[in-house]
């Protein structure tokens, strides 16, 4: 199984963003209320997969008797930085622009997979829509704020 981009509510800040993929949208700066960066022209893009997605992958994968196979974990949706940091946006509801910085050296300019083998060979196809996975991620971060600025200044030490 290769997971393109997971996301989970409990996915915590430990350096000020979150890892993968949305770091890129400098999803912890909005929670502060700050503007968000975006390295960039914003164009990279990604698949993402919500936590309980990748979950009933593995079940679907489980359950059949294929062996030796390799399978994208995702939607095949196309998502990228910009949008990303757009939807947050909206979603929060904040009137908060997106700040565009240089970007940096990357080597994953497009990381979107074909779901296809995966739901034709295990009946695999993900269901959580990444708007509602993002909403369920903000929620939780709400709900758990001192616990997750509690690990963030652990990890700073």
């Amino acid at each position: 199984m290769g997971v393109l981009t997971g996301c989970k509510p409990r996915k915590e800040v430990l350096k000020g963003d979150l890892d993968d993929a949305i770091f890129a949208a400098d999803f912890g700066n909005l929670i502060e209320g700050k503007a968000p960066k975006v390295y960039g022209d914003g164009g990279q893009a990604y698949d993402f997969v919500y936590v309980e997605d990748c979950a009933a992958a593995n079940v679907c994968a489980m359950k059949v008797d294929v062996v030796d196979r390799f399978y994208n974990v995702g939607t095949g949706k196309r998502t990228s930085i910009k949008e990303l940091a757009e939807l947050i946006l909206k979603i929060t509801g904040t009137d908060l622009q997106i700040q565009f910085e240089p970007a940096g050296q990357t080597f994953v300019k497009n990381r979107v997979g074909s779901p296809v083998a995966a739901r034709k060979e295990i009946g695999f196809e993900a269901k959580v829509e990444l708007e509602q996975g993002l909403r369920d991620l903000i929620h939780w971060r709400g709900e758990h704020i001192s616990e997750v600025d509690a690990r963030r200044q652990q990890a700073r030490g």
